[in-house]
């Protein structure tokens, strides 16, 4: 198991999106979405490698980068190529990659204690930012762009907070930023767009915890240390907290976002 634990400084509903029974990570944290990734393809390297051999890597995955092939990974696994896993679901979630969202000294309040715990999801799938936007199934990540133009006050919704905004074109080297939490019409974003994209990839959780303004202190432990990211791997009581969290609620999301200043409605 891989634990990476990160400080928030804002918890609007956008990142992580905790809805439609998907928790993802678009924005944001983009060298956490990259050595997710990357620790994803090296661990189905040795994979591929244990059962072919280095010399059919490139011939029975049809590519010459291998460094950026998730998309031919993805198509080996899913045809049952991977003998020792189903599909590529299978063979993610068998990896136990973990992501924690923890409260900053910014993002505390009266009723949110610093170092108290916001989220917790395990990774089950990563997408590119080319197939997040245009898969319909992540259709419903994408805010209404209305909204945000029309009436700001309808964009505080469980609704409206998706990070599905950044529209690719495979046939030229441009990108579309659509109105969103993140970015608002009229205003210069390109270093944020930078920032983002940097990260090259999604990541996606079906097995996930959002506690928002319920964030939890329950762990007593260090949680993390330092600016940036932590990676913590064999520490086995902290692994065993995030198992029986994953298992113990009914739903999955607990509270509303920490920034929301309104009542913040949801489904599951």
């Amino acid at each position: 198991m891989k634990i990476y634990t990160y400080i928030m400084i804002c918890d609007s509903g956008f990142a992580p999106n905790p809805y439609f029974g998907l928790c993802t990570l678009s924005c944001c944290k983009p060298k956490i979405r990259k050595e997710v990734t990357k620790c994803i393809f090296e661990n189905f390297y040795i994979e591929f490698k244990s059962e072919k051999g280095c010399k059919r890597l490139t011939t029975d995955l049809k590519i010459k980068n291998n460094i950026d092939c998730l998309q031919g990974i993805k198509d080996y696994c899913n045809n049952g190529k991977l003998k020792s896993y189903i599909d590529f679901s299978e063979f993610i979630k068998s990896l136990e990659i973990y992501v924690v969202g923890i409260v900053g000294s910014r993002l505390k309040t009266n009723t949110v204690e610093e170092g108290s715990i916001v989220y917790i999801m395990q990774v089950t799938d990563i997408e590119d930012f080319f197939s997040y936007w245009e898969n319909e199934k992540y259709s419903c990540k994408k805010p209404d762009e209305e909204c945000f133009i029309k009436n700001a006050d309808c964009s505080y919704s469980y609704k409206n907070c998706g990070d599905n905004i950044y529209e690719l074109y495979r046939d030229k080297p441009s990108v579309t930023i659509h109105p969103s939490f993140h970015y608002y019409p009229g205003e210069n974003f390109v270093g944020t767009i930078s920032h983002d994209l940097s990260g090259e990839y999604v990541l996606i959780s079906d097995n996930f915890i959002y506690y928002g303004t319920n964030a939890t202190n329950a762990y007593k432990g260090k949680l993390h240390s330092g600016i940036g990211h932590s990676v913590l791997k064999d520490n086995h009581r902290l692994e065993q907290f995030v198992s029986q969290e994953l298992t113990k609620y009914d739903k999955r999301i607990l509270g509303q976002p920490i920034n929301s200043d309104v009542d913040f409605y949801w489904e599951e």
